[in-house]
C-alpha cells in the first residue's frame, strides 16, 4: 500500500505540491545559502561539519543559515502571492 488508510488523496497531493513549491524556493537561492541549508536541513550535518566541508568558520555558518532561512521565507511568500499553493 502507498498510503496509509486514513490519508484523503486530496491532503496527498497537497503535500506534494508543497514539497515542489519548497524545491523551486530552494533552488532559487543564492549557492552558498542553498549549500548550508541542504548540507544542515536535508543532510543532517553540523554547524562544524559544515564549515569543514565548505571550509568556512563555524559562525559563518549560522549566520548563512540564518540568512537563507529568512531569504527562504521571503521566497515562499512571493510564490504564495503569485497563486502557488503552500508556498
Amino acid at each position: 500500500m502507498l498510503y496509509p488508510n486514513n490519508t484523503d488523496p486530496a491532503e496527498i497531493y497537497q503535500n506534494k505540491e508543497w514539497q515542489l513549491t519548497l524545491q523551486r524556493a530552494i533552488a532559487e537561492l543564492p549557492l552558498k545559502y542553498r549549500t548550508v541549508l541542504v548540507l544542515r536541513h536535508l543532510e543532517g550535518f553540523s554547524y562544524q561539519e559544515i564549515a569543514d566541508i565548505m571550509q568556512i568558520p563555524v559562525q559563518t555558518v549560522g549566520t548563512q543559515i540564518y540568512r537563507a532561512k529568512a531569504l527562504l521565507q521571503k521566497k515562499l511568500k512571493q510564490l504564495q502571492e503569485r497563486g502557488h499553493p503552500h508556498g
